[in-house]
């Protein structure tokens, strides 16, 4: 039997990230990893990263984001400065998905051995400068936060009732981190059927793209499915 999931409103979840960096500063790891967990913002992580790195296996993927939190409260333990956890944490584990992408690729074309297991300290391809990544962190925030507001203000426009609720709730979801919300529990709030709900979602999600190209917003200043907002209809994953 598996856990119900509580849906976390952005204040909740904003307090759980908030503990969370105190517990590392505070030099407690398991505060803070069991803070993460409550925020469900590791959940939302590891399928952004699995989406973005599909050919890397989903263990190898968990691996990676746990790696990333052990980056995260190092550096927050020593006194750097984070701005945002959620994106600071994804740009960690996005740097060593790729170095893993990359050496697996090497290795099966026999030029190297894979060595990506052998430690868990920071590798010099994902040493990037404190400058670098507070960029990178504001580039995401400022994307993610255009791409929410922007799809608030079309959710009206997307036409039928039950394909505005679906998408409501979705992007509530998503603004305070859980890109990971499944049908199942849309379905059961707004008391439709499952795969009623992954057709209602994959159209509202087609309607929202069209609507905002509408607009002259192209993909290339905002792209839905690459912030992790979209899933399969047919999986509903």
């Amino acid at each position: 039997m598996t856990q119900e999931r509580v849906l976390l409103t952005r204040e909740q979840q904003e307090e759980a990230l908030r503990q969370a960096h105190e517990a590392a500063a505070s030099s407690d790891p398991i505060g803070m990893v069991e803070a993460l967990h409550q925020s469900y913002a590791l959940d939302g992580l590891t399928r952004l990263v699995k989406r973005k790195w599909n050919a890397i296996p989903l263990d190898e993927v968990q691996f990676i984001i746990a790696g990333a939190v052990d980056v995260l409260y190092k550096d927050i333990e020593s006194g750097k400065r984070i701005i945002n956890l959620v994106a600071y944490l994804y740009k960690i584990a996005d740097h060593r998905a790729h170095q893993y992408n990359d050496t697996r690729q090497r290795e099966h074309e026999g030029n190297v051995d894979l060595e990506y297991r052998l430690t868990n300290a920071r590798l010099p391809q994902e040493d990037v400068s404190e400058e670098e990544l507070e960029d990178d962190e504001l580039d995401y925030i400022e994307k993610r936060a255009q791409a929410i507001a922007i799809a608030r203000r079309l959710i009206p426009t997307l036409g039928q009732k039950n394909i505005r609720d679906v998408m409501t709730l979705i992007i509530e979801a998503i603004e305070i981190g859980r890109e990971d919300l499944p049908s199942d529990e849309i379905a059961d709030t707004l008391d439709l059927v499952p795969a009623t709900v992954r057709q209602l979602r994959h159209r509202g999600f087609k309607r929202l793209a069209q609507r905002a190209r509408d607009e002259g917003i192209t993909d290339r200043k905002i792209n839905f499915a690459r912030l992790g907002f979209d899933e399969d209809p047919r999986t509903g994953e």
